[in-house]
């Protein structure tokens, strides 16, 4: 999956009501496609620029795509990234907080209704 539809893919799990209000900054440095781009939940609305770092970021992860994608869905633990200072850099609560203004994706509903 190309990155930039990963992350509009996370732009679809942030919930209203929980990011609302919310300002944060992320630096994303994907290794294993040697890839940056900057994240920006801004009042429960989430914009992202490729090949763009912002100068003070709240967060910069340093992380490949696969360990972005177990993060956000909720299958890798926050404390796994957060202990290893060389993937993450800043505040990790900030990252806590982005992470819970996502809702889950609920892949069990039926497409066609017989």
């Amino acid at each position: 999956m190309p990155t930039e539809l990963l992350l509009e893919f996370l732009g679809i799990l942030i919930d209203k009501d929980k990011a609302e209000g919310k300002e944060i900054r992320l630096n994303v440095n994907l290794t294993d496609r040697n890839e940056k781009c900057s994240i920006n939940l801004v009042d429960s609305v989430l914009i992202y620029r490729m090949n763009y770092q912002d100068e003070s970021p709240d967060i910069e992860l340093n992380v490949d795509v696969s360990t972005l994608v177990t993060l956000i869905l909720g299958q890798t633990k926050l404390d796994e990234v957060t202990s290893d200072e060389s993937k993450v850099k800043g505040n990790s609560e900030d990252l806590k907080e982005f992470l819970d203004s996502m809702v889950g994706f609920d892949s069990g509903f039926n497409i066609v209704i017989p």
